[in-house]
């Protein structure tokens, strides 16, 4: 039997549909919510959790006293690795004047506004352990999962 070419092609979009790999169309950003994503899965999604105000407010102080770390010298503080890679703030709203995008690996963060990219040294690792804490209290992740990627 022979299909014509746009056959064809509907046949492929159905399988593609079917197993999951066709696009999605964008969905807008969030603008009114700091969403915070603990980086822990390969190819499948990873889970998150949103941050209210008085946490924005708490991330922001950890951040402010962070120092800054010139020494750094990776594209970014996040591992690329299969497991735990870090974790990731996305503030599109740029709420509590929190920048657009922070990530956050252990001692190491990188926060960046555009194309401006900083990076920061937080001793004792204070704001990832934070962002852990809230992950389990808002249900994002297990009790057990916390333990095998908390810095130790």
């Amino acid at each position: 039997m022979r299909t014509s070419s746009s056959s064809r092609l509907a046949i492929a979009g159905s399988a593609l549909l079917a197993l999951g790999c066709a696009s999605t169309p964008m969905t807008k950003p969030v603008l009114d919510a700091v969403e915070v994503s603990v980086l822990i899965h390969s190819g499948l999604p990873n889970p998150s959790f949103r941050l209210d105000q008085a946490h924005v407010a708490r991330v922001r102080a950890m951040l402010d006293a962070s120092a800054a770390n010139p020494s750094f010298r990776a594209a970014s503080v996040l591992q690329s690795i299969l497991g735990y890679q870090g974790i990731r703030i996305v503030n599109q709203g740029k709420l509590g004047g929190l920048p657009t995008v922070i990530a956050v690996h252990h001692e190491d963060i990188e926060a960046r506004d555009g194309e401006v990219v900083r990076f920061l040294k937080d001793s004792g690792a204070n704001l990832e352990r934070f962002l852990l804490d809230q992950a389990v209290a808002q249900k994002a992740i297990s009790p057990e999962t916390l333990d095998s990627i908390r810095p130790k």
